[in-house]
């Protein structure tokens, strides 16, 4: 559907638990351990889903969130469940409970939990499997997920709840790059410089870079569809959810205090920024 399966020899869609998934790929790794191989798994816990709960976890139930919060059958308002009743609160066609951010975040660290050790055994395989030290291992993530900070739930805001996500980097043992830190923000297209530049690849015509090597002074840019970031100085577009807002994210990390109109100047020139990076990347194209 989204031709995600472009360049693989191999690729598979399985309706499988995210046990069942990385049982796999660590059967897959084993099975290539004498050749120069490219493994990428891509799992959708934790993510919202369209079942009862939004967020499923090892062990969580309707009946263990009725026990904490003391909420009943929660989950579903009416027939409209999961996912579909946290976006009818964000349209405002269902009222979310008084503990709604409460227990929908919870849910979601349990489903993160749960994805972590799911993690844990798959590289606990891959170290009895003697694939460990030699490996690349890059985890990361496709979008955050918002409770309620600017009104919404769910993964559609273009505010740092949606944007931040995680991204580890394990070397191998013999790399020198190993222990490397940055405070520095990387964005997604930083992923596969990082990862051909590792292998001795060229990739000088892909935009971001490789994070193994110590940046410049240069300013970071990260976009994405609705805003613009320069440093720490982040531009939300206009929208019909959002106002067109300024932040400073080393002054306000949590988005609460929009800038405009006192800094119009800087808005306009995270705009102008914007606009050559995307024409820039279309003549790639």
């Amino acid at each position: 559907k989204f031709a995600l399966d472009q360049g693989f020899e191999t690729y598979r869609l399985k309706a499988w638990t995210v046990d069942q998934e990385l049982r796999l790929a660590a059967d897959w790794a084993s099975a290539h351990r004498e050749e120069a191989s490219f493994l990428f798994v891509h799992l959708y816990a934790a993510h919202s889903d369209f079942g009862i709960l939004p967020y499923e976890a090892e062990g969580v139930t309707r009946a263990t969130v009725a026990e904490k919060f003391g909420v009943g059958n929660y989950g579903c308002a009416g027939e409209v469940c999961a996912s579909r009743r946290l976006m009818a609160i964000n349209y405002q066609a269902v009222q979310p409970l008084e503990r709604e951010r409460e227990v929908t975040r919870w849910l979601y660290d349990r489903g993160v939990e749960s994805l972590d050790r799911d993690l844990g055994r798959f590289f606990d395989e891959l170290r009895r499997a003697g694939l460990w030290d030699e490996t690349l291992v890059v985890v990361t993530g496709d979008h955050g997920e918002a409770f309620g900070e600017h009104g919404y739930f769910l993964h559609t805001t273009p505010h740092e709840e949606t944007l931040r996500v995680p991204l580890l980097v394990k070397w191998p043992a013999s790399s020198r790059r190993a222990g490397l830190q940055t405070t520095r923000f990387s964005t997604a297209l930083d992923l596969a410089p990082t990862i051909l530049a590792h292998f001795g690849l060229p990739a000088d015509d892909l935009p971001g870079h490789d994070l193994a090597r110590q940046s410049g002074r240069g300013a970071r840019l990260m976009l994405s569809k609705d805003a613009v970031r320069v440093d720490d100085l982040k531009l939300v577009l206009a929208t019909p959810e959002f106002p067109r807002a300024l932040y400073d994210l080393a002054l306000d990390p949590l988005e609460q205090r929009n800038l405009l109109p006192e800094r119009e100047a800087d808005a306009a020139r995270l705009e102008e920024i914007r606009r050559l990076a995307i024409a820039a990347a279309r003549q790639r194209m």
